[in-house]
Parts: C-alpha cells; sequence; structure tokens
C-alpha cells in the first residue's frame, strides 16, 4: 500500500481537502466533499497545514461585510503559534515530515496543489528511492524561466533582510495584541500584518527553491492542470486563451526535460479541480490506473 503525503496550496488548510465554503439561501455552509475518502480507498494519506497558514485564524476579509464567510473559513484553521524561519523553510519542513514518516513500510506518493507542488517536488527529490510517484494539482511552476511577472511582483514585496526570526516574532507579537473581542469582525491592522507574514513566507520559499526549479523530475510525474473555456459562447475569451496558452508551454517544457511526466488536462476544473465531482472521479481513476 501508498501512503500518499497532501501539501495544500498557499494559505490553505489541510481541511480543503475534505471541504468546500459554499453560498446556500444567503447563508455559508461547509459542503463535505470525498476526495479524502476516495482517496483512502488507494491508499493511506497523510495531510499537513504549514503551521504559517494558521495565522489566517485571525484573517477578517478583503473588506467590512464578510464576518459571516468569516466565521466559517477563520475555523478550518488552528489559532496560530509563534513561527521561526524553520517552520517556513520548505527543504527543513520536508525532512522534518519524513522523519515522522519514515518507519512506515509504504512507499510514499507526494501531492502538491499550487505553491503545495515545490513541496512534493522537492520531497521526491530528497528521497526518490522512497517515493513511488509525484501529484501534482493545477501546481505552482517548477521551471525558473516559465514563472510569470505576477509571481516575480509577488516575490519582490518582501526583501530578504525582512526575513528574520526577530521580525517573525514581533509580527506575530502584533496580530496577537490587535486581535479584537469579536475576531471575526474586519480589521485593517490585523489583514495587514498577516499578509506582511505570508508575503515574508512565498518570498523564503521562492529563495530555498529557486536554484532547484530547474524543471527534472527523479520520479515517474503526474501532473493535472485546468484550462479554461467559455461554455456560453462560441469563443474564449483572451485572458482565457492567454492563462491556456501559459499553461501548455509550462507543460511542454516539462515534456521536453523529462520521459516520465504525465500531463493530464482538467477542462473549467477550477483552481481546486477536487471539488468538483466528475474532477475528483477523474482524478482518482488515473491514481487507480497509475499505481
Amino acid at each position: 500500500m501508498v501512503l500518499f503525503i497532501l501539501f495544500p496550496g498557499f494559505g490553505e488548510s489541510h481541511k480543503y481537502w475534505e471541504y468546500k465554503i459554499q453560498k446556500s439561501n444567503k447563508k455559508y455552509k461547509l459542503k463535505k466533499l470525498n476526495f479524502l475518502q476516495q482517496l483512502k480507498k488507494i491508499g493511506k494519506v497523510y495531510v499537513y497545514t504549514p503551521k504559517v497558514y494558521n495565522f489566517l485564524y485571525y484573517d477578517t476579509g478583503p473588506s467590512s461585510g464578510w464576518e459571516d464567510y468569516a466565521k466559517i473559513y477563520c475555523n478550518l484553521f488552528k489559532k496560530p503559534s509563534q513561527i521561526t524561519l524553520d517552520d517556513i523553510n520548505i527543504d527543513k519542513e520536508c525532512k522534518r515530515i519524513y522523519k515522522l514518516l519514515k518507519n512506515k513500510n509504504e512507499k510514499f506518493v507526494p501531492m502538491g496543489h499550487s505553491i503545495g507542488s515545490w513541496f512534493a517536488f522537492h520531497f521526491s527529490n530528497l528521497y526518490p528511492s522512497k517515493c513511488l510517484n509525484t501529484i501534482f494539482l493545477d501546481g505552482s511552476y517548477i521551471i525558473q524561466n516559465n514563472l510569470n511577472t505576477h509571481f516575480k511582483e509577488k516575490v519582490k514585496k518582501t526583501k530578504l533582510k525582512e526575513i528574520t526570526n526577530n521580525n517573525l516574532k514581533l509580527l506575530y507579537e502584533i496580530i496577537i495584541q490587535n486581535v479584537k473581542k469579536n475576531r471575526y469582525e474586519y480589521n485593517e491592522t490585523i489583514n495587514k500584518y498577516i499578509k506582511k507574514i505570508l508575503n515574508i513566507t512565498f518570498t523564503y520559499y521562492y529563495d530555498i527553491m529557486k536554484k532547484e526549479l530547474n524543471g527534472k523530475l527523479k520520479i515517474p510525474t503526474l501532473s493535472f492542470t485546468s484550462l479554461y473555456f467559455d461554455t456560453k459562447t462560441t469563443k474564449n475569451s483572451s485572458e482565457y486563451n492567454e492563462i491556456n496558452m501559459e499553461r501548455i508551454e509550462y507543460n511542454e517544457a516539462l515534456i521536453s526535460k523529462n520521459k516520465n511526466i504525465d500531463i493530464q488536462y482538467l477542462i473549467n476544473a477550477t483552481h481546486h479541480p477536487w471539488t468538483i465531482q466528475k474532477h475528483t472521479d477523474n482524478i482518482i481513476k488515473q491514481l487507480n490506473l497509475l499505481l
């Protein structure tokens, strides 16, 4: 039997694999998903949430009027604790997880969504003999040259001199000091500093990984990529076309570097394809065929 190691997207809890927030009759509710249930029929599952993402326990949204949503969203995370650079170091976190799991007899299958693909990629690079396959779910690019302008601009928001344990400690203390009695009430100050911690994390992720982003895969990899099409008209928007072409060109670059990769395109699957049942069914089907 295999052991799936699930690495979530940036700023997301492991509960995203099990639940989706949706609006019904003007009220927000949690919808239970069956992705994990189906995955557990194939193998064992280990889920992971980076400690830094738990700061979203206090996130009060982009503007006022978000409180009803926040009462559900924020509780997908644990109450945060102070973090250090080790907690946002992809290399050290992968090694820590391997230490937790190494005595198990199963072969590992690291699976990463979005930026979680960097964790899955790095984990499989560290322990190729222990991993059977790597799975990307609408993963962030692992080729340096293909990183888009938006990504590079996001990295520039934080200077490397800001990435220190002292700064992380200071930001944590400011956040805790500014929590309101009703933590769901809109709080511009706390949102500002949570964003700062997440920007530091994103930049540090990139600084750790930049030399490794060569697109060369050590083990067989299955990558699911979402493409977008306007099904209401006969003509796709220029925005959709641009996104689709960028993703296709990236995947062609991956294929040119690797003989051990399989690309599966999912149509209008969103950035979270397992939240749509037909795409969950397809992903599970492909995993069954693979394993």
